[in-house]
């Protein structure tokens, strides 16, 4: 996902005015509205920016954890695939072994 699509993403649940395809809308929107009108829809922007950012936190708390689990399931894969790999060697040059006798 881009930067673009995790803001939206978090942000439509907050205030769907401001994902970025409704930003450009704004001024033609609000081009008649008084200064007390701004500073309410100013409070109202800053309630969904601080909300978005605990939103935002909690999905990258969750993306690391993810990110985490999922490396430790490669390892071990890894490890497995490796073991059976040094296994089937150790077995084809013992069966070389027991053949030269």
């Amino acid at each position: 996902m881009s930067g673009r699509e995790i803001y939206d993403f978090i942000m439509q649940k907050i205030d769907h005015e401001l994902v970025s395809a409704n930003i450009p809308l704004l001024e033609e929107k609000y081009k008649n509205e008084t200064p007390a009108e701004w500073e309410v829809r100013k409070q109202r922007y800053n309630d969904a920016f601080a909300k978005f950012y605990e939103m935002y936190q909690a999905y990258l708390s969750d993306l690391d954890v993810r990110i985490h689990r999922y490396r430790k399931l490669a390892i071990k894969e890894v490890e497995a695939k490796t073991k059976i790999r040094e296994e089937d060697s150790l077995n084809t040059l013992a069966a070389s072994m027991f053949s030269l006798s």
